[in-house]
Formats: C-alpha cells, sequence, structure tokens
C-alpha cells in the first residue's frame, strides 16, 4: 500500500509527524532528491526503483499531481517527469509547473465534489523531451498530445 504525505514547508506534515504516525512512503525522482527530501523511512523509493517491465501497456499515460512536477530547472536534482519519460519512451507523463490545487473553479467556487487537479499549465514529457506545454481544465486527450 502506498501512504503519502505533504512535505510542504508550508503546512505539510513535520518529519516528525511522518515518522511517529508512518505516513508517508514517497516516490522520489533520483538519488539525490531522495537523499534531500524529509522522507527517511524505509519505504521511500526512487524512480529506478520501479520495474517497468511490469506495466501493462508500453505507451502509457501518467500524470503526476504535484507542485512543480513537471519542471527540470534544478541542474543539481532530478525531474519525476522526465526520469519518467526517459524510463517509459513510448509513454506520455505530465506535470504541472505551477503549484498545484484542486481548486480547478477558483477559490470560493469549487466544491469538495469539483476539486480537481487537472488544471493549470501542465507539460507533457516523452522520451525524456518536453514535447507540449498545455494550459487546459479537466482530462487530457490524445489530440492534446498531437
Amino acid at each position: 500500500m502506498y501512504k503519502g504525505a505533504s512535505l510542504a514547508p508550508d503546512g505539510g506534515f513535520s518529519g516528525e509527524d511522518i515518522k511517529d504516525n508512518d505516513l508517508n512512503a514517497s516516490l522520489y525522482a533520483g538519488r539525490i532528491r531522495k537523499w534531500l527530501g524529509d522522507d527517511k523511512c524505509d519505504e521511500a523509493r526512487t524512480i529506478n526503483d520501479i520495474d517497468f517491465t511490469k506495466f501493462s501497456s508500453e505507451d502509457p499515460i501518467i500524470e503526476i499531481h504535484g507542485c512543480k512536477s513537471g519542471n527540470d530547472t534544478d541542474p543539481l536534482t532530478d525531474s519525476i517527469t522526465k526520469n519518467l519519460s526517459e524510463e517509459l519512451p513510448n509513454g506520455y507523463v505530465i506535470g504541472h509547473t505551477t503549484k498545484a490545487n484542486p481548486i480547478i473553479n477558483g477559490d470560493g467556487k469549487t466544491s469538495r465534489k469539483q476539486q480537481d487537479y487537472r488544471h493549470g499549465q501542465r507539460v507533457i514529457w516523452k522520451g525524456g523531451k518536453v514535447i507540449k506545454m498545455i494550459n487546459k481544465k479537466g482530462m487530457l486527450t490524445v489530440k492534446d498530445f498531437v
């Protein structure tokens, strides 16, 4: 089972909360990100730990919902979306370029039932390269990829 927890410094869980309550088993882009992260539990993994032969599709579409998950701006650390797209060269990996949040219709205009992270600026990665930047609410379709 995957257990997630926000590590955001402005309202996420502290390292102590995570350890005391067994909250987190993060997936890091690479070993440097894992080393820099606050998750020191034994269950934390990196992209390199995934057995990609287990994927049932040769051209999967993966969307990562996380703040700036689509960026590759820091030369010292890895990008989770870039790394995944390199491991799945026929697949597509989508990530946010800005702060991600579920308030799809704006503050005070989004009910709990309407909450959805699929909005804002996102990038589509394929084979380790950004092939498209898109601003669209909701699920992306294959037409959005070309």
